[in-house]
């Protein structure tokens, strides 16, 4: 029974989730619904990047990046890490026409791929959105670890 248990668990953790009773206007739930996307695959979360994107993201290169950068160094963290759990709660979500600004409370637990090592961060994020062509895209963001282990 408790491996039934774990494994319900286990499953429920693989989707994001938001963990949030709040309720949203239409638009701010199409903008929470596009940052959720985000999040399904790695090629999903290279897709969310705008042409035009630039900003100081996590500051792990010390300068703002452009999706290129994004990409990369975003791409190569998909390629050596699983994804365990995602948690993903929504603070604010901002929108004014066909442009968004998203505060988001991130909570990862992953795995190396080589080294089978466990990690858990959370990260408090704060994306800001264009609506281009019916579609939303991350035009800048900046992100900072607010704890884990």
């Amino acid at each position: 029974m408790r491996a039934l248990a774990l494994m319900v668990v286990a499953a429920s953790c693989l989707a994001p989730a938001t963990g949030s009773a709040q309720q949203w206007s239409p638009e701010q739930q199409e903008v929470w619904d596009f940052e959720l996307g985000c999040q399904e695959s790695k090629q999903a979360w290279i897709d969310c990047f705008h042409e035009d994107y630039v900003a100081w993201g996590d500051m792990t290169l010390g300068v703002p990046h452009t999706k290129a950068d994004a990409s990369a160094m975003g791409g190569y963290w998909w390629d050596t890490n699983e994804q365990l759990l995602v948690h993903m709660k929504p603070v604010e979500i901002t929108v004014r026409g066909d442009f968004a600004v998203v505060l988001v409370v991130y909570t990862a637990r992953t795995r190396d791929r080589d080294s089978g090592e466990v990690a858990m961060q959370s990260m408090a994020w704060t994306d800001i959105c264009v609506k281009e062509n019916g579609r939303w895209y991350w035009m800048a963001d900046h992100g900072a670890v607010i704890g884990g282990s």
